[in-house]
């Protein structure tokens, strides 16, 4: 009997909660140099980072500062809000 090969899913990293999750779980943005991108193809160049899919998440990402730590550069919380709800709505 041969034996099955069960192939793993990749797994990131939320940078709200921390936790790690199926990369599929998650919302992929990227930092385009100028803003951040929803990247909903999962192939967008440049830094990519995840986050849940829920607001307490998102919530605790803008409070500690998440993006701006991740992007390097200071950005409005009201701006990562948009993106993301924008990103919550075409997924």
């Amino acid at each position: 009997m041969k034996k099955q090969i069960t192939k793993k899913k990749p797994k990131r990293r939320c940078i709200g909660c921390m936790t790690s999750y199926p990369q599929e779980d998650l919302i992929r943005f990227t930092w385009d140099g100028e803003k951040i991108v929803a990247d909903t193809s999962m192939r967008n160049e440049g830094r990519g980072f995840y986050l849940c899919r829920n607001r307490e998440c998102l919530e605790s990402a803008i409070r500690k500062k998440a993006f701006n730590r991740v992007c390097k550069k200071n950005i409005d919380a009201e701006l990562i809000r948009k993106v993301v709800e924008n990103a919550e709505q075409n997924n």
